[in-house]
């Protein structure tokens, strides 16, 4: 199995903070499905300096109905 943090962010593969704001998600999204697609993993937020990972997760799972 691989850990969500040995992926690296490129064209097909993008981390973004539950912090995020609704109109940055969905650009985000617009953009995966007007390229060839790829997965956006919400919850994980990045160091900027050190672009260290660190699960941010939702405590439960009614908690992300607002991102979808």
């Amino acid at each position: 199995m691989i850990s969500l943090f040995a992926i690296e962010e490129n064209h097909f593969n993008d981390f973004k903070s539950k912090d995020i704001e609704g109109k940055k998600l969905s650009r985000t999204i617009s953009a995966f499905a007007n390229a060839s697609g790829g997965d956006v993993y919400l919850g994980i937020r990045e160091e900027n300096e050190t672009k260290i990972k660190h699960w941010e997760g939702f405590k439960s799972i009614e908690d992300a109905n607002g991102f979808i």
